[in-house]
């Protein structure tokens, strides 16, 4: 009988630890995924009197960012593409956390197809 106490009183032990062990592992914050931290402002611009589409990725997270945006514009004057890669520092970096990327078009206005794929390192 003394046996079967201290058995179960064991058990009972192991599956408290095992609870708080859960409850633990649980409270530990998730990286941000890439994809939430960076705000995109993109636009069409004049840069020393020429026309040009400029992508401005900005890090909100503290994390280190490489980011690869290509570009496609299509102008009444004809398209235009590109492709860069963008190191963001972290949001507490400051400016550095804010890069942009230029690309020359023929001509202002027009359609933008762009995409941009970012990973932590």
């Amino acid at each position: 009988m003394i046996r079967t106490i201290a058995v179960t009183a064991f058990a009972a032990s192991l599956l408290a630890a095992a609870a708080a062990g859960a409850e633990n592992a649980a409270s530990k914050p998730e990286p941000v995924p890439a994809k939430e931290c960076v705000a995109d402002s993109s636009g069409f611009k004049l840069a020393n009197g020429r026309p040009t589409y400029e992508v401005t990725l900005e890090n909100k997270c503290e994390q280190r960012l490489r980011c690869t945006v290509k570009l496609y514009v299509t102008t009444a004057a004809g398209p235009s593409h590109g492709r860069a890669t963008l190191t963001l520092a972290p949001h507490a970096a400051g400016e550095a956390a804010r890069k942009s990327y230029v690309l020359k078009v023929k001509d202002m206005g027009g359609m933008a197809q762009g995409s941009r794929d970012c990973q932590a390192f």
